[in-house]
This record gives structure tokens, sequence and C-alpha cells, in this order.
């Protein structure tokens, strides 16, 4: 077994990676008209939607690198209906947007085998996504590169 002073060494011999964080978002509002017998009234709808990753990636002493990455969004949104669409039994409001998500995890190993050549392995899973027979979206990828 590797004694705590082993670990530590290990540990603090890692160079990690500048993370990368990619976020966006924005917040809309719209008024779609609806046309009522009396005239025509509009709905406010406001959302507020925000995509983005983040990763980090740490290299060993001996050039082994590893990382991972994940991605993920957010959707929140309210429509307020006028008093005129209350009147025929639609709500005060309706709230919808699924929250924060995360879309997909990644990870990745990268071994040097010469001064030349690394072998790439990566892999991932879409945690919410499933095919019409029920199957998680897993993918994987193992490569060669070689650099001239």
């Amino acid at each position: 077994w590797a004694s705590l002073m082993d670990i530590k060494s290990f540990l603090s011999s890692l160079k990690v990676k500048t993370p990368v964080v990619n976020i966006e978002g924005s917040r809309r509002t719209n008024t779609p008209e609806v046309e009522l017998p009396q005239g025509s009234v509009f709905l406010n709808n406001q959302i507020d939607q925000a995509q983005g990753n983040v990763g980090l990636g740490v290299v060993t002493p001996s050039g082994i690198e590893f990382g991972g990455d994940v991605s993920g969004s957010y959707t929140k949104g309210e429509v307020k209906f006028p008093q005129e669409l209350q009147n025929y039994g639609a709500p005060e409001s309706e709230k919808y947007g699924s929250g924060l998500t995360v879309d997909q995890l990644q990870a990745y190993l990268n071994i040097p085998v010469t001064e030349n050549l690394d072998v790439n392995v990566s892999g991932g899973v879409n945690p919410y996504f499933r095919d019409e027979q029920g199957n998680k979206n897993v993918f994987g990828q193992v490569g060669l590169r070689y650099n001239f």
C-alpha cells in the first residue's frame, strides 16, 4: 500500500491545466397576441435560459493526461395571462422549464507511448437521454495520435 506521504507527493506533482468554463445565457420576454371576440389581448412570456460546460485536465510528471467535462443547461419560464383570458378559465400564470439539467458527462485519458505516439481513450454519457428501447446514450473512443 502506498503511504500517505507517497500520495501527497504524487498529488503535489500533478499539473492542473487551465480549467475551461463556458457559460452563456439570456432572459427573453415576448408578448404573443391572443384574439378574443371582444378584441386582442397579449400574454407576457418570460424565459431564462443558460447553457455551458466546465472542464478540467490534469497532467502527471510522466506525461499522462486525464480530465473531464460536464455540460448542462437551465431553462425556466413563466407565462402570465391577462384577466380577459382568466375569465375564460386560464390560470393567472403558468410556469414551465426543466430547471438545471446535466446534458453530458465526458472523460478522457491520453497516455504517451513514445515521444511521438499517444494512446487516447475517451468516453461519455448523456444521463437524461434514452433511445426508443430505453438505452442510455453512452459513447467511447480509442485512438492513436502520432506527432510527425
